[in-house]
């Protein structure tokens, strides 16, 4: 499935300080998205430099990880394209028999296991250290498995993705808390009590404010990529749903953005 084209020249007006520290120095551009990613928009001047780095770090984890090769597969934006690479490797079953062969990313079903998290622990009420795994969602955005398969003669076909789960959660907490921040969302909590600064400095509390949504997988036609801010009045919260590559099934993930004044 080709995804669908996407605006990518969304730019809101800039808040003037940095939405993770605070700071008023050296500001730069904040993409609500991840640029590797296609990212749709940019909240200009709204990021320090130090905040900057330490976001680009985890991204990197999660694009340059088991993103990459779907990035180059789907065309998608790269400051450094003539990195990406052009084929996969995965493992072959035949008879028992393992086999690794390296197929063109045309060739290759390109499976990626989108990882499935517990709820949030602030409303779970069940605090964490890191973030708790429970299983993945497989999905085949390349060839289908079933002519690879076909093709090589296998049994079975397996895979290997070198995960960073607090690295994709850090990732999607940062995607929500930019979006919530670009339209204003952000000057209606409690300044003491929001995810910003779980995404810059304190990772290891990650899992109290990213989990995975529990229903049903559904799809968003013409959209690459979803985010939607709603608050919860009942246990005071602010949420923001982040599903990427939405235009499949893919889960949606949960953000705590924090607690609402």
């Amino acid at each position: 499935m080709e995804p669908p084209l996407q605006n990518l020249a969304t730019r809101w007006e800039p808040l003037g300080y940095c939405i993770y520290c605070g700071s008023v120095d050296a500001l730069t551009d904040e993409h609500i998205v991840p640029f590797g990613l296609g990212g749709p928009g940019v909240l200009p001047a709204s990021s320090c430099r130090t905040c900057a780095t330490e976001t680009g770090r985890f991204e990197q984890d999660v694009l340059r990880g088991p993103f990459w090769a779907l990035r180059a597969h789907l065309g998608l934006k790269s400051r450094r394209p003539n990195d990406a690479p052009t084929e996969q490797t995965l493992v072959v079953v035949r008879g028992g028999q393992e086999e690794a062969v390296s197929l063109s990313l045309n060739e290759h079903p390109l499976c990626l296991n989108f990882l499935q998290f517990a709820m949030p622990g602030r409303l779970s009420g069940r605090s964490v250290k890191g973030i708790t795994i429970l299983g993945h969602f497989l999905y085949n955005f390349g060839r289908p498995m079933a002519d690879v398969m076909k093709d090589a003669g296998a049994d079975d076909l397996k895979f290997s993705q070198a995960w960073k789960p607090i690295s994709f959660a850090r990732m999607i907490a940062k995607i929500g808390w930019s979006m919530a921040c670009a339209e204003r969302h952000h000057l209606k909590l409690k300044p003491n009590d929001t995810v910003a600064r779980i995404i810059v400095d304190e990772p290891d509390q990650i899992g109290d404010w990213v989990g995975s949504f529990t229903g049903d997988l559904e799809a968003v036609s013409g959209t690459l990529h979803e985010i939607r801010i709603r608050e919860d009045r009942d246990r005071n919260f602010m949420l923001a749903e982040v599903q990427l590559f939405s235009y499949t099934n893919t889960p949606r993930y949960g953000v705590i953005l924090g607690s609402l004044r």
